[in-house]
């Protein structure tokens, strides 16, 4: 099906979270299979995984590459006071 996409959103994600940085994005294309060092982990909706089959990396936490997008959006919508005069005109009462 020719542009169709999937939206992301937390509410449809298989984690622990209720945001998500890329909420109300569009993707095109979904991963049919999943492979991990060699294994099928994943195919048809169903994961093949055991307890103790991962390893940890580790990692920074608020690492720049994955929040760099949430300072940017911050940035862009934080809102900025505009300076004015106190209004000093004619103020009209209506009955």
């Amino acid at each position: 099906m020719k542009g169709v996409g999937r939206t992301i959103s937390a509410k449809t994600h298989h984690q622990a979270v209720n945001f998500n940085i890329f909420e109300g994005m569009v993707c095109h294309g979904v991963p049919l299979v999943t492979i991990s060092r060699g294994k099928v982990v994943y195919e048809a909706g169903v994961f093949n995984v055991t307890a103790g089959d991962g390893r940890y990396i580790p990692r920074k936490p608020f690492a720049e590459y994955i929040y760099k997008r949430i300072k940017q959006r911050d940035q862009t919508c934080t809102p900025t006071p505009v300076k004015r005069e106190p209004y000093k005109g004619e103020v009209v009462t209506l009955k």
